[in-house]
């Protein structure tokens, strides 16, 4: 697999950027309020954020059982 250089102009991005652009694109994700775009990682987001937690709590717990192949029992 050929390497090639970034465009004229361009900078690559750092680390912190890529964390910072990742950040941010989760958050809008786990915002929308609809769990089924959600991911493991976004789930894991939730659980870590007590604001988030109060928010999307239950909702994370689901979808994060869904992603692991578990079917919900009398939700």
């Amino acid at each position: 697999m050929k390497q090639g250089r970034p465009a004229a102009g361009s900078q690559p991005q750092s680390g912190k950027q890529r964390r910072l652009k990742t950040n941010y694109l989760r958050v809008n994700r786990i915002c929308t309020g609809e769990p089924e775009c959600w991911t493991r990682q976004d789930c894991l987001h939730i659980f870590q954020n007590p604001q988030l937690r109060e928010q999307y709590g239950k909702a994370a717990w689901q979808q994060l059982g869904s992603l692991l192949g578990y079917s919900s029992l009398g939700t």
